[in-house]
Order: C-alpha cells, then structure tokens, then sequence
C-alpha cells in the first residue's frame, strides 16, 4: 500500500501517480498526470503540473513550480513533457518548463542542485551533478553537461551548451558554447582560466589536469584560430580522455565557442 503524508490543504489529483513515503506540503498542488517518485518532499505551495514526472528521492521546495507551459511563442497546446531523474534539489521559487516541441521533453538527470529562483526553460537537457545557483537563467534548448555549475544571476542563451565540470561565474553572460573544464567570467563572459579546483575535487588526474591547463593556454592565450589551436592541441598533447572531450566538444559546436 503506498504511504503519503500530505497536509489538509493540498490539491493532490486523483490521476496522478505518488510513490511511497513522499510528503506534500500545505497549500501544495498535483495535477492530472504528474508522477512523484518515491521518498520525495514537496514544499508548501509548491506546485507540480500535468506531464511532469519527478523521480524518487527529490527535495521540492516552497513555492517551487514544475512543468509550466513552455513560453515560446510557436507553441499551440501540444502534448510535451517535464521528466526529472533521481536525487535532484529543487529550491524555493524555481521554475522548470515542459518542452514545446509536439512530444518533446525537457529533460533533467540525477542529483543536480537547483537553488532559488533559477528558471529552467524549454526542450532543455541538463545531466548529472550539476549546480544551478541562484537566479541563473536558462534559456529554450541549453544542454548543461554532467558537473556543469552556474553563478548566481548567470544567463544562458538559448541553444548554447555548458561543457562538464565548466564554471560561469556570477553574473556571466553566455551566448556561445562553454568549453568542459574552464571556468567563464564576465558579460559577455570570456575564459578566465582552466577550472583546476573543480577537476581535483571531481577526482581529475593530475596528468590531465596539466594537460588541460596547456589547452587552455593554447586555445585561449595564444594568437592561434580555433581550428588552429585544436591542431595544435592533438599534435602536441596527450590525448587523454579529458582532451578528447574538449576537442570532439568544440568539432559539435554549432554556435562556436566562448572565448
């Protein structure tokens, strides 16, 4: 039988879908077709809508809303969904949108930690361990690689991708594609330098570590194009798992990168 302890005046629908042992707070809503996983809690006031599933061990706090109709303009009611993974932490006040595209989905992994008030829009796809904190902003179609973090008040273009273990520090500004492993600054937010906390303390080895501090110096601080720089880079540098990370990411990069 399943467990649910949820306060008096939540709206709960009868068509959705909770799991065991999850909690809902005072004045929290459950639509229509919304799906709870296991063991989560969800704050008071919170508000989770139709075609949004949150998987099991979530953390939903006050007044956060999830699935809200994707704000584009080209979207005409279609059916389009919010799908959210394990172990995520979803502050107070943040909004998360459902896809527009017809039977899309914004798409959100495991154990990322949203802080209040940032906004993730629509169609979407963020991966694992990522930070979001408070007040960043991201645009339709962003794609946030695994242990990507953002600043406070950081905006994010629509179409742009944040590489892993990629820093934008407070206030950046991204219109183009953020290298992995480099941390951003400014508005528009250019490279500042390679992001060698974050890769030690996410178990990075020291061989690549060096060798993407060289990357950063050849792609960034020295008078070579990107191409150039990429030549460079394979000719000269061990091709770590790291570098071909960096290389294969800058090869898929419609926008081109933030430099």
């Amino acid at each position: 039988m399943t467990e649910v302890s949820a306060h008096s005046t939540a709206i709960v629908s009868a068509k959705a879908i909770i799991g065991n042992g999850v909690t809902i707070g005072p004045n929290a809503v459950i639509e229509d077709a919304a799906v709870i996983g296991d063991r989560c809690r969800i704050g008071a006031g919170a508000v989770v809508k139709s075609n949004t599933t949150l998987g099991a061990d979530c953390v939903l706090k006050e007044y956060a809303v999830l699935g809200g109709d994707p704000q584009h303009q080209g979207w005409k009611g279609e059916p389009t969904y919010l799908r959210i993974g394990d172990g995520n932490f979803i502050g107070e006040f943040v909004t998360m949108h459902r896809a527009y595209t017809a039977e899309g989905a914004t798409e959100i992994g495991n154990n990322n930690y949203f802080m209040g008030y940032s906004h993730v829009g629509h169609d979407c796809k963020i991966g694992n361990h990522c930070v979001v904190t408070n007040y960043a902003g991201l645009a339709g179609f962003v794609q946030l690689e695994d242990r990507a973090w953002l600043g406070a008040y950081a905006g994010i273009h629509q179409f742009t991708r944040i590489g892993s273990l990629a820093m934008i520090g407070g206030g950046g500004k991204i219109g183009k594609d953020a290298v992995p492993f480099m941390i951003y600054q400014g508005m528009p937010a250019g490279a500042a330098s390679a992001n060698v906390v974050g890769m030690k303390r996410n178990g990075v080895s020291e061989e690549a570590r060096m060798a993407i501090r060289k990357v950063f110096k050849i792609l960034f601080r020295s008078s070579l194009g990107v191409s150039e720089a990429c030549e460079k880079i394979q000719n000269e540098l061990p091709m770590l798992t790291e570098v071909e990370h960096i290389l294969r990411f800058i090869k898929e990069s419609d926008r081109g990168i933030a430099l």
